[in-house]
C-alpha cells in the first residue's frame, strides 16, 4: 500500500468522534488533548488513563487526523497485542469502530501482526501494524534490517512505562522521525524513572470511579504490632513505633523489609483480610503490591 494512500485514508475518513454517546470521556478528551500536541510539533508524549477507561479504543481513534504514514502499535507481551488486534480489526462486525460509531469500516484501516512467520508484504498491505516489542529485540533482528527508517510515520505504546528500557529506546531511535504516543497508567516506574515524554492528557482515578468506568476502591493497611527477628545469634522484639524509626535504614530495608519471609507474612495477612470482606458478602478482589522476587508469583493473583 503506497504511503500517500495511507495519509489519504487517515486524513479524509470522516470519524464521529465528537458528541459521540458510544464513547467515554477520556476517549473523546484525550483524542482531541493528542491531535492538539501533535499539531504544533513531533515531541513524544503520552496519555495517562486508568484501567476500564477504554485505553485500546483510544488507540484506535488516535491516528485519524494526526497520521500521515503508516502507524505501529507495540505492546509489551503476546497477549495485549492479541487484544489489541482483536478490538482493532475491521474484519470483525463487532470491531471497536463499528461498536462505538465512529465510522463503517469499508477500506481500513487494514491491520497486520508482526509476528513469527510474518513478512515484510504483510506490512506493506497495512494502515496499522501491531507487534509485541520482543519482535524488535537482539542485537541483530531483521524487523531493522526490513524495514526503513521512515516506515512508520507513528507509534502508539502500550503499557507505556516501560518506554524508558532499552529495547523500547532502540525502536525509538531507530524510526525517530516517529511521533511516539504513550499509554500508560501508572506514569512512574518502580526505579524512579518517568515515561519518556510530555503528558498531554489525564483522566484520575477519582473521575472514573465517579463514572462507573472503574469500581470503588477500599484501602485495607495491613500491618503487624510487632516484629521479632534475629541478628548475629541474638533474638531481638521491636513494636511498631521503633519498626517505624528503623525503616529508613538501609540495613533494615534490605534485610528486613525485602526478606522473604517479611514478604510472605504480608501475602498471607492480605489474603486473609479478603476472605474476612468476603465473608460479608462482597466481591472483592485484591491488588497487591510487593517488593521482592515473590512479586511475580503474587500479582498473577488475581
Amino acid at each position: 500500500m503506497d504511503i500517500a494512500d495511507i495519509q489519504q485514508f487517515f486524513a479524509a475518513t470522516e470519524v464521529t468522534i465528537w458528541n459521540n454517546p458510544s464513547l467515554r470521556e477520556p476517549q473523546i478528551e484525550g483524542y482531541f488533548a493528542i491531535r492538539e500536541h501533535f499539531k504544533n510539533g513531533h515531541a513524544p508524549c503520552y496519555v495517562q488513563l486508568p484501567v476500564g477507561c477504554g485505553k485500546t479504543g483510544l488507540m484506535g481513534l488516535a491516528p485519524f487526523g494526526i497520521a500521515q504514514g503508516r502507524v505501529l502499535i507495540i505492546a509489551p507481551n503476546l497477549t495485549i497485542r492479541e487484544n489489541i488486534r482483536r478490538e482493532l480489526n475491521v474484519s470483525d462486525p463487532n470491531c471497536f469502530y463499528t461498536k462505538r460509531g465512529v465510522f463503517v469500516p469499508k477500506d481500513g484501516p487494514f491491520l497486520s501482526e508482526l509476528k513469527t512467520g510474518a513478512n515484510i508484504h504483510d506490512c506493506d498491505a497495512a494502515h496499522i501494524v501491531v507487534a509485541n516489542i520482543q519482535q524488535f529485540a537482539g542485537a541483530k533482528n531483521k524487523w531493522y534490517e526490513a524495514l526503513p527508517r521512515d516506515y512508520f510515520d507513528m507509534i502508539l505504546v502500550d503499557e507505556g512505562h516501560h518506554n524508558v528500557a532499552e529495547t523500547w529506546t532502540r525502536l525509538f531511535d531507530y524510526f525517530a522521525d516517529a511521533k511516539v504516543l504513550s499509554f500508560t497508567a501508572t506514569p512512574m516506574r518502580s526505579d524512579g524513572q518517568i515515561v519518556s515524554g510530555e503528558r498531554v492528557y489525564r483522566f484520575g482515578y477519582a473521575r472514573s470511579m465517579i463514572m462507573g468506568f472503574i469500581s470503588q476502591i477500599d484501602a485495607i493497611f495491613v500491618h503487624p504490632t510487632e516484629i521479632t527477628f534475629t541478628a548475629e545469634g541474638e533474638t531481638k522484639t521491636f513494636g511498631i513505633d521503633e519498626l517505624m524509626k528503623m525503616r529508613e535504614k538501609d540495613w533494615f530495608s534490605r534485610g528486613i523489609a525485602l526478606s522473604e519471609k517479611c514478604n510472605r507474612s504480608v501475602v498471607n495477612a492480605s489474603v486473609q483480610q479478603l476472605h474476612q470482606v468476603r465473608t460479608l458478602g462482597r466481591p472483592r478482589q485484591l491488588i497487591a503490591v510487593a517488593c521482592s522476587s515473590l512479586r511475580r508469583a503474587f500479582c498473577g493473583w488475581r
